[in-house]
């Protein structure tokens, strides 16, 4: 029988498992991890979102259009599909 590969992940850790069939258990092939996903959202960005002057007398602020920490998730998902 062909061996089965299942991961199980989150955020932040990822683990490989092979089923090489009905009986024989799973065995743990790798342990991943992406601590930048753990990371709080003020570590992860440079500084403040930047100021633009807006209509009229008042001002504006650029947020920017993905989250920090959903980006770090994307970043470690890509990995993985990898």
């Amino acid at each position: 029988m062909a061996t089965a590969w299942i991961l199980v992940a989150n955020a932040s850790e990822a683990k490989v498992y092979a089923n090489k069939g009905i009986g024989k258990g799973m065995e743990v092939i790798a342990k991943l991890s992406h601590p930048d996903s753990r990371k709080k959202t003020s570590d992860l960005v440079s500084d403040r979102p930047g100021h633009m002057a807006g209509a009229g007398n008042g001002h504006g602020s650029h947020i920017p259009a993905t989250d920090p920490k959903q980006h770090q998730r994307d970043i470690f998902a890509r990995e993985l599909a990898q």
